[in-house]
């Protein structure tokens, strides 16, 4: 029987072998580097060659055997025995160096893979297995960039598209030089190969090229100058008063200027007093020597050709310097009738000579003796043979004019109307006719819609509705006249507009106008909602790749986008499970764990149009795993020499205790 004495000593020996036992295993199954392939260039060039290199192995090696993607036989390349310095078999491209790199000549294309390497070592078992990836590029020829229409309006869609004969690039946009950023108008589709601007301004003019690019070379297109038609807009005619009146002395010269915003430059027509008919082309109107007939209305109609839009502006113009002295006396008959009017003009202040001041008083006289004479003439020749007063006689207002009114105007009154006029000093006479033509006031059109759920790629037809007949209509959409495109037409009275296969951008406001030469009246706005898509949906956050990352117990908001009115309702699927369906355009993941990993489906559907689109995503959750760290995957070769290894210690560990412990003991 043992002494107490030895038992403490007896213990802290079997303490001290353990742990002498566990640091013993704990050297033993310390990691070690990996091995790993390195290409040489990092980036293989079509035609050029490249060699693998293998970092990481420093035991001696007896033979060194390479494959593509597996181990299997059929996948080896090439087998090498250092001892030897053969490999087999020999007769090929790649060749193996005596350190058991692998150079690959005249590489092309195909070459591209996964390159794997098993290493024997000088025990005659497998030493390490290492896997690499080769990329090879090819030479990036220019590529092309075109648009999707010659004739771009402002707020049209312009689609670039950048078209490549090369596989695997990089694709950069640039705008007059300069790397193209990206607003809320602009998206990138097809790996950026194509650009799409929504709602385009005449900002968006300039030069467009597209860069392509790989790890070797890179290549820029030819520019696309990009022209985006517009106007006309913001017109006005020079001299430009407050007062919109233009004054100009008698027989002077007056050069009326009309300016707008537009592109390609616009087209002018000048008006005078509503004329159905040009009066003058160009954008400048000269009037060289002023006179009484120039006094009126002028407008100036601006137009267009390729954007087919028109913007009009009106100015007055007065004709002022030489005074008149007129008397007129005028008997308005039936149409087509007979008519007295006498008229007596004195123009004094002009260019020419002064009369003297007994000259003018014989004039004055004269002019009044006429008068005299007139008014018998009148009450003898009508008066008493009509025995009514048709004729109504104006007062005579200063030394101007003696005037005719015709008190509650009709449309009766229309006709032509015959002046006579003579003199009995002078023993002059005269005749003049003139037309009359009386309108009738316009009540308030009324414009109407077939149909109050319109779709886009529907026919969409507007009824414009009044109460006078005869007249003409004008339509109007958005505050501007409407310019017509090959998808509408106007019935032949322009009452009807019929617009086929309605597109989204004809939401808006619609009017009609109805007119005759002196009256217009517009009809209250009807507003017209098209109702489109769901399309061009999108995931966001936004992968080329359609797989998003995310880090083991992360967050991460996936957020559907889809162009849509009114706007889309949204279902989530995951793994194509139909009834797990959380709505909303946003799905969260607060904690991302590995049954978080999957697809991922965002469904979108319009319930007036019935249309629905949906969108995929994977979701791949990465970071530490059961098993897993954060570090180089390991082959198969390299788990089972660890399995091995572990098993070796644990054995080795056993035979340590047995011995250490049980012989010791005698037990």
């Amino acid at each position: 029987m043992e002494s107490p004495s030895e038992a403490p000593h007896s213990g802290g020996s079997s303490w001290k072998q353990l742990l002498i036992t566990a640091s013993i295993l704990s050297c033993w199954i310390q990691p070690t580097s990996p091995v790993t392939i390195v290409p040489n260039p990092p980036h293989g060039t079509v035609g050029g060659n490249v060699t693998l290199t293998i970092q990481g192995f420093s035991e001696q090696a007896l033979s060194y055997n390479w494959y593509r993607k597996t181990t299997q036989n059929s996948n080896n390349i090439v087998s090498y025995s250092v001892s030897s310095g053969v490999q087999r078999p020999a007769d090929i491209r790649e060749k193996v160096l005596p350190n058991g790199f692998l150079l690959i000549p005249n590489l092309t294309l195909s070459d591209n893979d996964d390159y794997i390497v098993q290493i024997v070592d000088s025990n005659g078992v497998i030493g390490a297995i290492a896997k690499g990836q080769l990329e090879v590029h090819e030479k990036l020829a220019k590529p092309n960039i075109s648009v999707n229409s010659t004739n771009i309006r402002e707020n049209d869609s312009v689609v670039l598209t950048c078209s490549t004969e090369n596989n695997r690039v990089d694709i950069q946009w640039f705008y007059n030089d300069q790397p193209l950023s990206l607003d809320e108008r602009m998206d990138t589709f097809k790996n950026k190969k194509t650009i799409t601007i929504k709602n385009v301004k005449r900002g968006n003019m300039g030069s467009y090229q597209c860069k392509v690019l790989n790890p070797i070379s890179s290549n820029t297109s030819d520019p696309l100058n990009l022209i985006v038609n517009y106007g006309p807009e913001h017109i006005k005619i020079l001299p430009s008063p407050e007062s919109e009146e233009i004054k100009v002395q008698f027989k002077d010269s007056l050069i009326l200027e009309c300016q707008t915003q537009s592109y390609p430059s616009a087209h002018y027509q000048w008006h005078f007093n509503d004329s159905f008919h040009p009066v003058h082309s160009g954008n400048t109107y000269t009037i060289t020597y002023a006179s009484w007939n120039h006094s009126g209305k002028y407008t100036c109609w601006a137009k267009n050709n390729v954007t087919n839009l028109s913007i009009f502006k009106n100015i007055t113009i007065k004709v002022v310097g030489a005074s008149t002295i007129s008397l007129l006396v005028s008997k308005p008959c039936k149409p087509g009738g007979m008519s007295t009017r006498l008229g007596t003009r004195i123009l004094g202040g002009g260019s020419g000579s002064s009369l003297s001041g007994g000259a003018i008083a014989g004039i004055l006289i004269v002019v009044f003796t006429g008068v005299a004479l007139i008014g018998v003439l009148i009450y003898l020749l009508f008066f008493r043979e009509t025995g009514k007063s048709e004729l109504a006689i104006a007062h005579l207002t200063g030394w101007s004019t003696l005037q005719l009114s015709i008190p509650n105007v009709s449309l009766k009154h229309s006709g032509t109307y015959t002046c006579n006029a003579s003199n009995s000093v002078s023993g002059l006479f005269t005749t003049k006719n003139i037309n009359l033509t009386v309108y009738e006031n316009l009540a308030k059109p009324n414009i109407s819609v077939k149909g109050t759920n319109i779709r886009e790629n529907d026919s969409l037809v507007l009824t414009c509705s009044t109460k006078n007949e005869g007249l003409s209509i004008l339509w109007f959409f958005n505050n501007k006249p409407l310019s017509l495109n090959e998808r509408m037409n106007r019935s032949e009275n322009n009452q009807t507009l019929t617009i086929r296969s309605v597109k989204r951008k004809d939401t808006g406001s619609y009017q009609c106008e109805v007119w005759n030469h002196i009256i217009t009246k517009r009809s209250d706005p009807l507003k017209v909602t098209v109702n489109y898509g769901p399309d061009h949906i999108k995931i966001l956050p936004n992968s080329e790749s359609e797989e998003i990352k995310v880090k083991f117990n992360d967050s991460l908001t996936l957020e559907c986008q889809a162009l849509s009115y009114p706007p889309a309702k949204y279902e989530w699927h995951i793994n194509d499970n139909m009834e797990f369906k959380p709505s909303g355009n946003t799905y969260k993941i607060t904690s991302a764990s590995w049954e978080h990993s999957g697809k991922y489906t965002c469904l979108a559907r319009n319930s007036m149009t019935n249309l629905s689109i949906s969108k995929d995503i994977t979701i791949k959750v990465v970071g530490m795993s059961p098993g897993r760290g954060n570090g180089p995957s390991l082959f198969g070769g390299a788990i089972a020499a660890i399995v091995i290894g572990v098993l070796a210690g644990v054995a080795l560990i056993g035979t340590l205790i047995y011995f250490l412990f049980f012989r010791k003991s005698g037990r």
